[in-house]
């Protein structure tokens, strides 16, 4: 090749590049099924599809749609202002814009009854009303550009007296996928902690207490040795020590799971091994479905099949139990189950799509993982937990659960 083509195609490149830095946008979700910021559509789409008083905006650069999420301001970049029209909203409010910007009053008027909104791509070129109640406090996922977090609310009335207030201290607890964590004391401490790692969750606290649990991720204490010999005396009750020795040597096993949701038909899919007849494919029965339904589907589905052997083995039924971790493609299912919704009170789950099911998964996991501590004795000290795998990477047991995942969808 000579060294004009060489050069040609160079320069082709850094001009593919170019344009296509040009062309990418962020969508800003302030209050959602998971609030963040996502660089597709689709990811955004699932978010604010049926929830009511969804606030979302659409910028054109990652630190505005930022600013945006975590409620400091609206972006001074965004794509496309935008006029009235272009608004998605379901909270009865009636917005005012100014050019370049928003208007920061809210004329309220009773809301009227109205399906759940559905909402078009164009209209994350504007931002919806925010809904009246607005929980105040940081929290989220950072995957690259993929965030989390509960919004605060643009009342201008709040602000003012916000200011006049002697701030309070903060304190915010970051949590690794690599089991690492850390306590911020400031947010762009925070920010810089999390910034473009794959994985991470993290939290603002009132208190250095609220945010060392949370780190913690509510870790009980190892059993000491007489708590551990305990342990192994009421299993050789039983038991012969041939079993013990089998159960301490047991491989860990890792279940996938996944979630599926095409043409408004959602299932999930549980693989533990090819041909395994442990397999599960079944369809999502919900009055509103998407993505992050079948995902939560998917996760009771897989920690109600360990909670299920696990009373067998409490049971004498069985005397061997599996040593497994879950392993999912799905950011949000982790940090729902490791950090956020195991501090939800009841009103928490009944105001998000799938409530009852995320708490019964919550509960399910809680449990699980208290067997395995209380006998880590028998299982040799073996930490059950929930690990990320990277999605459409190849990894057999993660292609094995989206293919079941499909399967069952189409059974709805």
């Amino acid at each position: 090749m000579s060294l004009t083509s060489r050069l040609f195609i160079d320069l082709s490149s850094v001009i593919t590049a170019v344009e296509m830095a040009k062309k990418q946008v962020y969508y800003a979700v302030q209050r959602g099924q998971s609030s963040g910021v996502y660089s597709s559509w689709d990811d955004a789409k699932a978010q604010v599809n049926g929830y009511k008083g969804a606030v979302y905006k659409k910028f054109s650069t990652l630190a505005d749609a930022q600013s945006f999420v975590n409620g400091s301001g609206y972006g001074n970049n965004s794509s496309n202002s935008g006029s009235r029209s272009n608004v998605g909203s379901s909270s009865g409010y009636n917005q005012s814009y100014i050019s370049g910007g928003h208007n920061t009053s809210y004329n309220v008027s009773k809301p009227t009854a109205k399906p759940k909104p559905t909402y078009s791509e164009s209209q994350f070129n504007s931002f919806a009303a925010p809904s009246s109640k607005v929980d105040n406090q940081y929290s989220g996922s950072y995957n690259n550009v993929s965030r989390r977090v509960n919004g605060q609310s643009f009342n201008k009335s709040t602000t003012t007296a916000a200011k006049s207030k002697v701030k309070a201290p903060a304190y915010y607890g970051v949590n690794y996928s690599n089991g690492e964590s850390k306590i911020c004391n400031s947010w762009p401490e925070c920010l810089a902690a999390v910034k473009h790692q794959r994985g991470v969750t993290y939290k603002k606290f009132d208190t250095l207490e609220q945010a060392k649990l949370f780190t913690s991720k509510g870790a009980a204490p190892a059993l000491n040795s007489s708590e551990r010999d305990a342990v192994e005396e009421q299993y050789l009750k039983d038991r012969s020590i041939t079993q013990l020795q089998e159960q301490r040597s047991a491989p860990v096993q890792r279940i996938y799971m996944d979630g599926s949701y095409m043409n408004n038909k959602a299932g999930y899919g549980i693989y533990f091994g090819a041909d395994d007849p442990r397999n599960v494919a079944e369809p999502v029965h919900a009055k509103e479905i998407d993505s992050y339904v079948a995902e939560v589907y998917a996760t009771r589905g897989a920690l109600k099949l360990i909670h299920d052997e696990m009373i067998k083995f409490n049971n004498k039924d069985i005397d061997i139990m599996g040593k497994y971790t879950l392993a999912t493609d799905s950011e949000t299912a982790i940090g729902l189950l490791d950090n956020y919704a195991s501090t939800w009170k009841d009103s928490e789950f009944d105001n998000r799509k799938a409530g009852g099911v995320l708490k019964e998964a919550v509960k399910l996991y809680k449990e699980i993982k208290d067997f395995y501590h209380k006998n880590s004795a028998i299982f040799d000290d073996h930490e059950f937990k929930i690990e990320w795998v990277k999605g459409h990477d190849g990894i057999e047991g993660n292609e094995g659960a989206d293919r079941l995942a499909k399967l069952g969808s189409m059974k709805s």
